[in-house]
């Protein structure tokens, strides 16, 4: 008899800790060509998910993911689960009012991107009033920036994500095996796009 949850009520947190243990130090990814092995994603992701907490997300909350494939993205989208938190991937050629609705749908409390993207998401920002965190990976520096984010929105570097604990969440109600953890967008080319 096994003490090992059935894989089909694991959530993708489960299974990778099920992975880690067992091929820990083998390749899990190559991004950014670096090789993360499943003990270095699930550490990862647990520090993500530690700080996405920290930065006010929890249970029920929305994460927007808005930048390219990078490993602060698959730490963010990995993690936020653990958390509690639901992530959006978002299609990198949305803007303006598009954009903004979809967002505003979602009621993303917290989104990330980058320094190409970031431009678009400041230009709609004031009006998303659910809207408190912009995660911006390579930057801004310092309060570099802070003055383009709109009044209770806070911008911090994606750097924080690699700052929390790496072998335990605390503080969260993971979501349930279950319970939708990403919800992606259809491309629109026929009407709105629908989340699924």
């Amino acid at each position: 008899m096994t003490d090992r949850a059935p894989l089909e009520r694991l959530t993708f947190a489960g299974l990778l800790d099920r992975q880690a243990e067992t091929f820990g130090d083998k390749a899990f990814l190559w991004l950014d060509d670096r090789c993360l092995t499943f003990a270095d994603a699930r550490g990862r992701a647990t520090a993500a998910a530690n700080q996405l907490l920290a930065l006010g997300l929890g249970a029920g909350d929305t994460l927007a993911l808005f930048a390219g494939t990078c490993t602060e993205w698959v730490d963010a989208w990995l993690g936020a689960p653990q958390a509690g938190v639901r992530t959006v991937p978002l299609n990198l050629a949305y803007r303006g009012e598009y954009l903004r609705n979809l967002l505003a749908e979602t009621r993303s409390k917290a989104i990330l991107t980058d320094r190409t993207l970031l431009p678009a998401v400041l230009a709609i920002a004031a009006n998303l009033p659910e809207l408190r965190t912009i995660l911006v990976r390579d930057g801004p520096p310092s309060g570099e920036g802070q003055d383009d984010a709109p009044t209770g929105v806070e911008m911090v570097s994606t750097d924080v994500l690699a700052d929390g604990d790496r072998h335990r969440v605390t503080g969260a109600t993971p979501l349930a095996w279950n319970e939708p953890a990403t919800v992606m967008y259809t491309s629109g080319t026929t009407g709105p796009s629908k989340g699924a």
